[in-house]
């Protein structure tokens, strides 16, 4: 549901990944999160704002399934750039 929520308050979103490490049954992948807010997020009126967020994403595999992940984002930079939350 927050991923459908994002790219809809994100129409323009775009995810690139920076490194993607792979060490045994555990990936771990950095990216920058980047988009223009144009619809409402978490209770957010759309604000017209760019933003570009960088994050981690940690997956941990039994085979070829997945079985836990772990997400690491840096919503505080997104809020003080859509002016949320002053600087």
């Amino acid at each position: 549901m927050f991923y459908n929520a994002l790219w809809a308050a994100f129409p323009d979103s775009h995810l690139e990944f920076d490194d993607i490490v792979v060490q045994g049954d555990k990936v771990a992948a950095r990216f920058t999160f980047s988009g223009t807010q144009k619809g409402e997020l978490m209770g957010i009126p759309p604000t017209d704002r760019k933003v570009s967020v960088q994050g981690m994403r940690f997956f941990k595999f039994k085979g070829t399934k997945c079985t836990e992940t772990w997400n690491l984002v840096d919503m505080l930079s997104m809020m003080q750039q859509l002016e949320v939350i002053k600087t």
